[in-house]
């Protein structure tokens, strides 16, 4: 217990050696170095620093806390390092075919000024392709290139004619000459089978003749085939005289070669070609009880249509 103005010590058979003051505010009284020294403060005004606690022992621990809340999200932290390159990607599909570009000029080299340099595309990511730029304008024509170089020789024709030679026009005289005379047997061939028909007519390069022979279509036709002519058929007013001349010679009517048999009412030569020239009688064709198909020629010169089965007298053209 301290009292308020004083402090004793009591030291059980020891005596007081000494006493001191530390200073005006502070007593200090030291006892014997076999004595236990206490120091008491008194009323003065500062007494000296207690020790701290670290000698004393640790107390118990305390229960765990309960969990405090979340705490505000932290600030984004620096980039991580750069990962691994991605797999190459598949090859793409095939562009478009380009246009065809100018042809260069001939026997040489054509050469061109280069075109200028499209704007270059933005950079894509580092594992896929950028977009290609756009293509710069075309460029100008350039200047015509070198001459090339000449061309291996070809190889040799064959030996062409020579010009008009003496011997080419020989063989062109002797061509013509056998043409002609082709021409002229011929023509002797032709009068040689006409010798059997007399009494004939000849009206331009045609020959109109009878031997007075009289049968039906079909037979007058088939002599006429075997003597190299056949039935006469007039093409226009001047043969068709020829023939109504010896129609009135002999004072018989002839067959023409002239039928309707295939397409009735549609008359034809006997090459099957359309007539291109006619002189019917008023009235006719009328194809009588429906079996008039051939045509005759009457004294007159007029024509008319009678069945092919009756006989008539034979008038050949060569």
């Amino acid at each position: 217990m301290l009292l308020p103005s004083t402090l004793i010590t009591f030291a059980l058979g020891i005596s007081l050696l000494k006493t001191s003051t530390a200073s005006p505010s502070q007593s200090v009284q030291k006892w014997d170095a076999n004595a236990c020294a206490v120091v008491v403060c008194g009323p003065a005004q500062n007494g000296l620093p207690g020790r701290d606690g670290r000698d004393g022992k640790e107390g118990p621990k305390g229960e765990k806390g309960s969990q405090g809340l979340q705490g505000l999200k932290g600030s984004q932290g620096p980039p991580g390092k750069m990962g691994p390159a991605g797999l190459v990607g598949g090859k793409g599909s095939p562009g478009e075919k380009g246009t065809k570009g100018d042809i260069g000029a001939k026997g040489g080299t054509r050469a061109f000024s280069s075109a200028e340099k499209g704007a270059k595309g933005d950079r894509g990511k580092w594992w896929l392709q950028g977009n290609s730029g756009l293509q710069g304008p075309k460029g100008q024509i350039g200047s015509p290139g070198l001459k090339g170089d000449k061309g291996s020789v070809g190889e040799k024709g064959t030996k062409g004619d020579s010009g008009l030679s003496e011997i080419n026009l020989l063989k062109r005289q002797v061509s013509t000459l056998e043409g002609q005379l082709r021409a002229l047997q011929s023509s002797f061939s032709k009068y040689k089978q006409v010798i059997m028909f007399p009494n004939g007519r000849i009206v331009g390069e045609k020959i109109f003749m009878t031997s007075g022979y009289e049968g039906n279509f079909d037979s007058l036709k088939q002599r006429c085939s075997q003597a190299g002519g056949q039935l006469a058929s007039p093409r226009n007013a001047a043969e068709n005289a020829a023939i109504q001349q010896i129609v009135v010679l002999y004072n018989k009517s002839v067959f023409l070669g002239i039928n309707d048999i295939q397409t009735e009412g549609r008359f034809k030569y006997l090459n099957g070609e359309n007539i291109v020239y006619s002189n019917w009688q008023t009235g006719e064709p009328n194809n009588d009880k429906g079996i008039e198909d051939c045509v005759e020629v009457h004294s007159s010169g007029k024509w008319n249509d009678k069945s092919c089965g009756e006989k008539r007298l034979i008038v050949c053209e060569f």
